[in-house]
């Protein structure tokens, strides 16, 4: 997904004004710091999104993290903007952009307005467990720049299809000398001072 990102360009699309956090940041006030930014790029994903946004607050609140929930919503054509809406809060927000830029496009401007010290980026349908979540956060918190998560073998995957990923996989590292086994997989966190490099304002 990094890779990904570094490839495209800067996103012209406009954030609708609606979306309070990006044109006026200041009115939102913390007693704390944000630790925490967790970015969920969103597209269509109206049936599963408050519920999951509800049960990610829930664990966020469990673990003690001071944090907030990013929606980036890349101009869906469901009930995706009524479910976000409905699932924002003072530490939940919906960014959407007026014209589809792609889930590069998305994550990169949310990194921008992302406040937390560490940054996490989380498809909408939350492919992770709490633990693995603190897990991860722990890493970071250890002085890691990156972490990458990795899908856990699914028996019934396709053979075509897995072939296909580790094809995948294997091109990706050669190309950027990584060494990562799944490039894929939406659970990614970062350093905000990791991130401000990678994608400067």
């Amino acid at each position: 997904m990094m890779e990904q990102l570094l490839a495209e360009p800067p996103s012209k699309a406009v954030v609708e004004p609606l979306h309070r956090f990006v044109k006026t940041p200041s009115v939102i006030a913390y007693s704390e710091q944000v630790r925490v930014s967790l970015i969920l790029p969103i597209y269509n994903e109206g049936m599963i999104l408050l519920d999951n946004v509800r049960n990610l607050t829930k664990t966020l609140n469990r673990l003690g993290l001071v944090s907030e929930i990013l929606l980036c919503d890349d101009n869906s054509n469901d009930g995706t903007r009524d479910a976000a809406e409905l699932a924002s809060s003072d530490r939940v927000f919906h960014l959407r952009f007026s014209e589809r830029i792609g889930k590069g496009g998305t994550i990169k401007n949310a990194l921008n307005a992302a406040r937390g010290e560490i940054i996490v980026i989380l498809d909408a349908d939350i492919p992770v467990s709490p633990q693995e979540l603190s897990g991860a956060i722990s890493l970071m918190e250890d002085g890691h720049q990156f972490v990458i998560g990795v899908r856990r073998a699914r028996p019934f995957t396709r053979t075509r299809r897995k072939i296909l990923s580790i094809g995948f996989n294997t091109l990706t590292n050669i190309l950027f000398r990584t060494k990562v086994p799944d490039h894929q997989c939406g659970f990614k966190l970062i350093q905000r001072g990791a991130a401000d490099r990678l994608f400067p304002s």
